[in-house]
């Protein structure tokens, strides 16, 4: 029973995480295999949730929070707690013995089935994001734990205007500043040519639109309406 609470507890925790990167700050491409629509996640779900769980296994709980921080070009995961003596963040990328600074904790993850083998996770985080074709992650021993920084695909959408205007607000995400990039090339855009310039769907653009809703506003309806800069508080 404590198993089942232990770690259906952390499998939604570590799914919260990775729909807030997909919601505000992934990408999902969109291609088509036949008729069949296509939106895979810029990072492999897989993989991030390894990452997470990694990151769980081998904190040390004396210390402070897991911490993450999402940039243009990376995810950086960091937890408190050193490599073992035994391991360097070279060897953990080679066949290695496990060394779980929380025993019981690896032990329910192992049994919940979130770890397939033990000594595995680095090795199944690299292999699925090489897979998809970004580049290796870099692991570090830093600042009295561990980070992982899982590198993004940097190149915007082939559609998206690259002049990416210098007024766009610093609080925006890199597919917000793609919209906003779109907005201000072409204000009379509609949803669906500002999904398909930036490869994502237009339910994405919806909810990144009401986000932005203090920045852009669309005035008029269909294809006489238009789309607005609203300018900053204090400003005409």
């Amino acid at each position: 029973m404590f198993q089942d609470i232990v770690s259906g507890d952390i499998i939604r925790m570590a799914d919260r995480v990775v729909e807030v990167l997909k919601s505000k700050y992934l990408i999902s491409p969109i291609h088509y295999e036949g008729l069949q629509r296509i939106e895979p996640l810029e990072i492999p779900e897989d993989a991030l949730r390894e990452a997470i769980f990694n990151a769980i296994i081998h904190k040390d709980y004396t210390g402070v929070h897991i911490q993450m921080r999402v940039y243009n070009d990376r995810i950086e995961l960091w937890n408190q707690g050193r490599l073992p003596a035994e391991l360097t963040p070279e060897k953990l990328l080679e066949r290695h013995s496990s060394y779980p600074r929380n025993k019981n904790l690896a032990e329910v993850f192992y049994r919940a089935g979130f770890i397939e083998s033990w000594g595995r996770g680095i090795r199944k985080i690299v292999d699925g994001i090489t897979k998809a074709g970004l580049p290796q992650p870099k692991i570090e021993d830093a600042d009295g734990g561990v980070r992982v920084t899982i590198y993004r695909n940097t190149g915007v959408p082939q559609d998206v205007p690259q002049d990416v205007p210098q007024d766009v607000p610093q609080e925006f995400s890199e597919i917000q500043r793609n919209i906003f990039a779109c907005i201000k090339a072409d204000p009379k855009i509609s949803r669906a040519e500002i999904a398909e310039k930036c490869g994502v769907s237009m339910k994405t653009v919806g909810r990144h639109l009401a986000e932005m809703k203090q920045h852009v506003r669309f005035v008029g309806s269909g294809y006489s309406g238009h789309w607005e800069i609203v300018p900053p508080a204090g400003q005409k």
